[in-house]
């Protein structure tokens, strides 16, 4: 279990999957390249190594958030080329992040709380049918399908911006200040972001004196 602070995560993905049921707090979630409001009772399912981050809408709310991480090999080589693992198997091979919905989510949920207060086999074989319910079903919203990262390896000055931006999304964020971020001058961040992120981008910066717009 999560819960605030450690609730609140930077910007990440990493080869786990993960089963995720919201507890407590609402907020925006940002899944692969799929933005979203998250709510108590909510259940996602998100790919390994699939990019999300999930933020509350009030610094001072308290969230909380039940994980199951699992790698996709965890139960050894050979078991998903079973004919009875078909369904599990086809679920793990996309890179999907999705949302459970209707009635799914309502057997997903007490499954989950249940898989954290099993103890050794019980896991596994709970994982295994929560896991089968899931891919047998169509009551779920596909959030983000087949996602692909194209940054294998970030540019530092990137991850500084997303990551500040993260942080403060709830304000408004000045160019001078996310330039300052990066380390450049404004002029170098507008070049800096037409080439690394292909799209121009329009925004106000204050200075001593003024607001004024700036058309990088």
């Amino acid at each position: 279990m999560y819960e605030t602070p450690h609730f609140e995560t930077n910007w990440h993905k990493h080869p786990e999957y993960e089963l995720i049921t919201i507890l407590s707090g609402h907020g925006t979630a940002l899944i692969g390249d799929h933005v979203c409001d998250y709510k108590v009772h909510d259940v996602f399912f998100i790919a390994g190594n699939l990019p999300h981050w999930f933020r509350k809408n009030h610094p001072q709310m308290s969230c909380a958030v039940l994980v199951v991480h699992f790698t996709g090999d965890c139960w050894g080589p050979g078991l998903l080329q079973m004919p009875e693992m078909k369904a599990i198997q086809a679920l793990l091979k996309k890179n999907n992040g999705i949302l459970l919905q209707k009635r799914l989510k309502k057997e997903i949920a007490p499954g989950i709380h249940a898989l954290h207060a099993a103890n050794g086999i019980e896991k596994l074989l709970l994982l295994f049918q929560l896991l089968q319910k899931i891919g047998t079903s169509s009551q779920y919203k596909i959030l983000t399908e087949d996602f692909h990262d194209p940054a294998v390896a970030v540019n530092p000055a990137i991850e500084r911006i997303i990551d500040y931006s993260f942080k403060h999304f709830l304000k408004p964020i000045t160019l001078e200040e996310i330039a300052a971020i990066a380390n450049m001058t404004i002029p170098t961040f507008c070049r800096f972001f037409k080439k690394n992120i292909k799209r121009r981008i329009l925004i106000s910066y204050a200075t001593c004196a003024s607001a004024m717009p700036v058309n990088c």
